[in-house]
């Protein structure tokens, strides 16, 4: 492990975009906007509408769909429905019941917890997603809710983002429209409202193209490990997203940061965990980059079993090819105007950090308990990380 300290950016080549990639889009918000029935909603589900859902989303939720429009130019026409589910082979639209439905856009879904006790689960997951859908209620203000939060965390990491102003049934006309801007499209996802419009909107993104050809990096977001019936060994499954590269069979793969040991001087010591790939699947067919998909590999449980329990945030790739391991990180911080308090329900001024003060702190997916060193001048605080 080595310490890092604020350097400036590399020139980089200029980002190119294109609407026909795969797509993976985050649901985010507070306590209970609606995520999940959105979710539903675009997967085609039946919705029982005597049944509201009462218990909250506590973990990332991920599920592929395709987005299907209609053939004739220029027509507002759009479905959507679950990898596996029959594909509409007809619009069915007023006007074009005749015409033919084509494939538009391959789409990852991932509904993210909204309770306050999983706030460090939500940021994470933005880093996991190319475009962001925050949801907000047509009856509260926008700007007065904890989803301001996360639109100032979306602005920071470069995100596109969507504001989807969920059941307006449940508000008058007037009401809801004193919260709506260009930005925001307004849904009821229990009567199917502006659906296609949400579909056309997901449809038309584009987000920048992956790169096929670069070593491995995937960002892990799940594991698992189970016993195989049959052969007796323990099969780690990983959850991630293909950042970069491209997956093969039997593979050797490094996971990071893996185990931490000091060395002889009394230094952390990262040990990372290597692993051969036995299966791979993708969430969209082809395990390209860009790409939701699993990966399993049989482990020795007894060496690196302990390892393994948790790995949400971890990054994994080509042996030898990925990133160093820090124990002490010089960042320049941008403190948020304000911050939601979950026991006032109020925006709050943001306090000043202070040295020794202990936070907590979430890098990608991964997060971690830090102590503040240093605080200099610029914003620029020295951080021990645990």
């Amino acid at each position: 492990m080595t310490t890092v300290k604020q350097r400036a950016n590399a020139h980089l080549p200029p980002k190119v975009m294109s609407t026909s990639g795969r797509l993976t889009i985050g649901f985010v918000g507070y306590g209970r906007v609606g995520k999940s029935t959105l979710l539903q909603a675009l997967l085609n589900n039946k919705i029982d509408l005597s049944k509201r859902k009462t218990h909250p989303t506590s973990e990332l939720h991920v599920v592929s769909a395709h987005i299907y429009k209609c053939s004739f130019p220029n027509t507002p026409c759009y479905r959507s429905r679950v990898n596996g589910n029959v594909v509409p082979a007809l619009c069915g639209f007023p006007g074009h019941e005749l015409n033919s439905m084509v494939l538009s856009r391959d789409v990852s879904f991932v509904d993210c917890p909204g309770e306050v006790q999983f706030a460090s689960t939500m940021l994470g997951a933005l880093c996991l997603v190319d475009v962001i859908f925050i949801l907000s209620t047509a009856t509260g203000v926008f700007t007065q809710s904890p989803s301001f939060e996360l639109l100032a965390a979306a602005n920071i990491l470069g995100k596109k983002v969507v504001v989807i102003q969920s059941m307006i049934d449940s508000t008058n006309e007037t009401r809801g429209m004193q919260c709506i801007e260009p930005l925001i499209i307004p849904i009821s996802a229990w009567n199917r409202t502006n659906i296609n419009e949400v579909c056309k909107v997901i449809s038309d993104i584009s987000v920048e193209e992956y790169d096929d050809h670069s070593p491995v990096g995937m960002l892990i977001y799940s594991n698992c490990t189970e016993v195989d019936q049959e052969s007796g060994d323990t099969i780690l499954t990983i959850y991630g997203r293909l950042l970069k590269g491209t997956f093969k069979q039997n593979q050797r793969l490094e996971i990071r940061p893996g185990a931490v040991s000091l060395d002889e001087d009394g230094r952390p010591k990262c040990n990372p965990i290597i692993i051969e790939l036995t299966s791979l699947e993708s969430e969209g067919g082809m395990p390209t980059s860009g790409s939701l998909i699993s990966v399993k590999a049989a482990i020795n449980y007894d060496l690196v079993g302990n390892l393994v329990t948790d790995m949400t945030g971890y990054i994994s790739g080509d042996v030898g090819s990925l990133p160093d391991v820090f124990s002490a990180l010089e960042i320049k911080v941008s403190l948020l105007p304000f911050m939601f308090n979950p026991y006032t329900e109020e925006l709050e001024v943001t306090s000043k950090i202070l040295e020794n003060e202990k936070l907590l702190m979430t890098i990608g997916m991964l997060s971690t308990s830090a102590t503040v060193r240093k605080v200099m001048d610029n914003a620029v605080i020295d951080f021990a990380i645990h």
